[in-house]
């Protein structure tokens, strides 16, 4: 999991919207978050090991980032579509990271999937998760 973990901040640290990336240890759910937004949280779990042999397993994991930015602007259909898309930027973060990880691959890992995002409520934030699976050989058993 620390493999998968460094190769998200990796990926992370290269969309220049994000102030702040870190593991999700629940810094939003304090009064004031230690965190520069906008932020990415990443949350990692293996919810399935299939064994390929006695030593050797293919791991399924599940891992989430949580993007928040601090609420601002206006988005009622009254005011003008400039004060609308500035109060919506978020959609362009969240977008950003959904195009450097769907479909990322390499030797260490089959391509991420993105399988779910949802928006969640926090005050005075914006926090949108999205979900994405990969899955990966585990060797380290045998060496």
């Amino acid at each position: 999991m620390e493999t998968l973990y460094e190769q998200l901040l990796t990926l992370l640290k290269e969309i220049p919207q994000l102030k702040w990336h870190d593991l999700n240890v629940g810094q939003l759910d304090q009064e004031n978050p230690p965190v520069a937004f906008p932020c990415a949280l990443i949350d990692i779990s293996v919810p399935k090991r299939d064994d390929i042999d006695t030593k050797n397993q293919q791991v399924s994991a599940v891992f989430s980032i949580t993007l928040a930015v601090k609420a601002y602007g206006d988005t009622n259909g009254t005011v003008s579509s400039e004060t609308r898309a500035n109060s919506l930027e978020y959609f362009t973060v969240m977008n950003a990271i959904y195009k450097k990880l769907q479909g990322f691959t390499n030797d260490g890992f089959y391509p991420f999937s993105c399988t779910k995002q949802q928006s969640i409520t926090k005050k005075g934030l914006k926090v949108m998760l999205q979900v994405f699976e990969t899955s990966w050989n585990d060797y380290t058993a045998s060496s």
